[in-house]
């Protein structure tokens, strides 16, 4: 079991850059790529605890990624999102999608970026077809709304791979050496904490990764 209770890393004073990070495929692409790009940068790692039933995977991931580079790490508890008890007893159902979790996290990140006078605001998200989803806050659309919300605060939502299937970023993955232990994007892990294998971010990664092997 993982221990959130603190996080044992000296951490450096942010900078210019605050990055939603999950642990995921997308989410870790993007934080290599920033720090390649911006290998002197204090990059803000921020980390959102809401009940996902990764969570002791993604934590990893992220503990992982705060020992890397120049990175300072903000991890947020927001259980409201999936506590039964917060909707009056109305039962959750259970499924990857949390209702406009995006738009909760970002108000949390522009709150954060506000205060500590971080004009970007970096997120993983990728192109994902209205066949493919329902989901209201992961499109483009979605992210050129936002950013006209928040255009009086002079912070930017900056999303790089909204353009971009998450078929693409294989490629930028290779570039960049990251192989499947490196992140964790199953939302439904085993007893033991591995991938399911079965759900559908498992057996696009897999298809992803068969045949683009790194290696």
């Amino acid at each position: 079991m993982a221990d959130w209770s603190q996080t044992p890393i000296e951490h450096k004073p942010p900078k210019k850059r605050l990055v939603l990070f999950s642990g995921g495929f997308d989410s870790v692409v993007l934080l290599e790529r920033l720090m390649h790009l911006y290998p002197n940068e204090c990059l803000t790692l921020l980390f959102f605890k809401y009940g996902q039933p990764n969570l002791n995977q993604e934590w990893s991931i992220y503990q992982k990624y705060l020992q890397k580079g120049n990175n300072y790490g903000i991890d947020m508890p927001l259980h409201f999102l999936t506590d039964n008890d917060f909707f009056q007893g109305t039962p959750i159902p259970q499924k990857q999608y949390v209702e406009y979790r995006n738009l909760v996290f970002l108000s949390h990140a522009m709150n954060i970026a506000e205060t500590m006078g971080i004009k970007e605001i970096y997120m993983g998200l990728n192109y994902i077809s209205p066949e493919e989803n329902g989901f209201k806050d992961c499109d483009r659309n979605f992210i050129d709304r936002f950013n006209e919300l928040i255009k009086p605060s002079g912070i930017r939502l900056i999303a790089p791979f909204a353009y971009v299937h998450k078929t693409s970023l294989i490629d930028v993955a290779r570039e960049y050496s990251i192989e499947k232990g490196d992140f964790f994007s199953c939302n439904n892990p085993t007893a033991e904490g591995e991938p399911c294998g079965v759900c559908g971010d498992c057996k696009l990664i897999d298809e992803m990764y068969s045949y683009n092997p790194l290696g």
